[in-house]
């Protein structure tokens, strides 16, 4: 039989450690937990443990009373491992950091140490990455009441995302009557705001002029964001709200609908980012 070389051993133990600690885990988190004021065991103690984050970091520094390695597990809110460090050169200070994580979200770390005679003490904690911007992504609408029974709505289209606004189309032409109603583009523009609350409100305004050349007319320029009718125009807005905390990056729908005067639905895409 070929023994290994010596030079591999260490790292082998290391890789048995780490698939210990992650078979032991769950468990350890479902118990009671590990207090602060007792994070000693024979001799070895956690004196300290500080955790900052950015937007997309967590960093844990760590202090012992005597050298140590550790074994450091970041886990995201639904369990998941969201990254790991393992430090094997002994040391009492210990900063340990996760990058590439998602901004307005939760984590829970994890680190255990141990001393030279394979003593071992950890402690838990849970920390949250500052919060991003959002995109918003304005797609398609499906108007099935263009306020106009016998001809198209002569639409001003306006998007909304938080306190950020844009003109999406002017003077648009949309013949939408029935329960299939119309399909038209919202051109893919976005919106990028601000996370400060634990949720992106957006809403789109289709605003049908009925103004007459001899009419003295008095609605100013621009949206309403709301939904009336009178002998100037028809309008109406779409609403839609969805939650950025605990959000991976990637694009997700987001949905609106307002039946009248102006009859349609709304469909929008966000994303939370650094």
């Amino acid at each position: 039989m070929t023994n290994r070389p010596a030079a591999q051993r260490p790292v082998l133990r290391i890789f048995s450690a780490i698939a210990l600690v992650l078979a032991t885990l769950s468990a350890s988190l479902a118990a009671t937990g590990v207090a602060h004021a007792d994070t000693c065991k024979t001799g070895v103690c956690i004196t300290s443990a500080q955790t900052g984050a950015g937007p997309s970091n967590v960093t844990t520094t760590l202090q012992t009373n005597v050298p140590t390695t550790v074994y450091y597990y970041l886990f995201d809110s639904q369990g998941g491992v969201a990254g790991a460090t393992v430090v094997s050169a002994p040391a009492t200070t210990h900063v340990l950091s996760v990058a590439g994580l998602h901004p307005a979200n939760d984590y829970t770390w994890w680190a255990s140490v141990l001393d030279a005679s394979g003593a071992a003490v950890a402690r838990q904690g849970t920390v949250s990455t500052q919060r991003g911007r959002v995109e918003v992504r304005f797609d398609t609408a499906d108007v099935w009441n263009d306020s106009d029974f016998w001809s198209a709505g002569d639409m001003s289209v306006y998007g909304r995302a938080g306190d950020a606004q844009l003109t999406i189309d002017e003077s648009r032409q949309v013949d939408g009557d029935g329960l299939s109603g119309v399909d038209t583009s919202l051109h893919g523009l976005m919106l990028t705001v601000p996370n400060t609350a634990s949720t992106v409100t957006a809403a789109v305004e289709m605003y049908d002029d009925d103004c007459d050349f001899f009419q003295l007319c008095v609605h100013g320029l621009g949206a309403e964001w709301g939904q009336g009718s009178d002998s100037e125009a028809d309008w109406a807005t779409a609403w839609a709200s969805a939650p950025t905390r605990n959000q991976d990056g990637q694009w997700h729908p987001l949905h609106g609908r307002v039946d009248g005067p102006v009859g349609f639905s709304v469909q929008l895409s966000y994303r939370v980012v650094p």
